[in-house]
């Protein structure tokens, strides 16, 4: 990594076999209304159409750097792309997911606005696999309330592609450790947090995609084991007395549920987007059968449809 820095972000993206919602994650970074960047994508040994898209998109755009290796993971391919880094900011971003046109615009904004803050991430929408929004992660703002959520094994503090990072501060900290093959988020935030402030913007900055074969669902069995190493070494390096077995029995116990067609439609009735409710709500009884939590949702779609058939009150001013 170069000591001074020639641009202002350097956007680290790793990709193994992400054709499918490839072309979307691209564009909507290409398109940023913050135009100072190096968009570093690792393809990380995939055998689909990946890196002709790649090849494609580096051919249309010379801010398109592309590393290829054999398959190696998410986390090793994630270090390759930092260490080529030249950016002030290292910006994280996922094949899957799609970044506001603003994001970097803000984010770089916001840290140089606030020099103790290391890493700054922002409120996400989740949306399903077509594109349909489900709802808002409601992350929390503060460095406190953030640490706090880390340390007590929540890695969705701060969501991993929508974060901004110092490039200072990621070297200072060693970037990400490669033991980790899940949860390196949550063990990168903890040691960030040692080094600086953590925050997240209010405002909604990507969509980020929920699907069954997102890294978030296919590796969910390993949550337990990276949160036990995180948080053992967290309490190590900060002295700190944390009940380690406890946080990772809550997690050995708890239901899949990032990739439960219930819990999508849960959201997205709550959040008001009623059509990607009803339509999570039938996928839920059509590939599950009858679960508890039905009902009350099909209860406030049909509230919601009511309300919507009800004539609008028109202001007397």
């Amino acid at each position: 990594m170069s000591s001074s820095a020639a641009l202002s972000i350097s956007v680290v993206m790793s990709v193994h076999n992400g054709e499918k919602y490839l072309r979307p994650a691209m564009a909507s970074l290409l398109q940023q209304t913050f135009a100072d960047f190096e968009l570093i994508v690792v393809d990380d040994g995939s055998q689909d159409g990946s890196p002709a898209i790649l090849q494609e998109f580096a051919a249309q755009d010379s801010r398109v750097v592309v590393v290829s290796h054999e398959n190696q993971g998410l986390t090793r391919s994630l270090n390759v792309g930092c260490q080529r880094a030249r950016g002030e900011f290292i910006a994280r971003m996922d094949a899957d997911d799609v970044a506001l046109p603003r994001r970097f615009e803000k984010q770089v904004q916001f840290l140089r606005e606030h020099p103790e803050v290391v890493a700054v991430g922002s409120e996400v929408l989740l949306m399903d696999e077509q594109g349909w929004l489900i709802g808002p992660r409601h992350q929390p703002p503060g460095h406190a309330e953030i640490e706090a959520r880390l340390l007590a094994g929540d890695g969705g503090a701060m969501t991993h592609p929508a974060v901004l990072v110092r490039t200072t501060a990621l070297r200072q900290v060693g970037g990400y450790q490669e033991k980790f093959v899940t949860g390196q988020d949550l063990d990168l935030f903890l040691r960030l947090g040692e080094v600086g402030r953590l925050a997240n913007l209010p405002e909604v900055l990507l969509h980020w995609r929920q699907h069954r074969q997102s890294v978030n669902a296919t590796r969910w069995n390993n949550w337990a084991e990276a949160k036990r190493m995180a948080l053992t070494d967290a309490a190590v390096r900060r002295r700190l007395q944390i009940d380690v077995a406890a946080i990772v029995a809550q997690e050995q116990h708890r239901p899949e549920r990032r990739v439960e067609h219930l819990n999508w439609a849960r959201r997205a009735v709550n959040a008001g987007y009623t059509r990607t409710a009803a339509k999570h709500l039938w996928l839920s009884l059509w590939s599950d059968g009858p679960k508890r939590g039905q009902g009350k949702i099909a209860r406030a779609l049909l509230k919601a449809w009511v309300r919507s058939l009800l004539p609008r009150q028109v202001s007397s001013r």
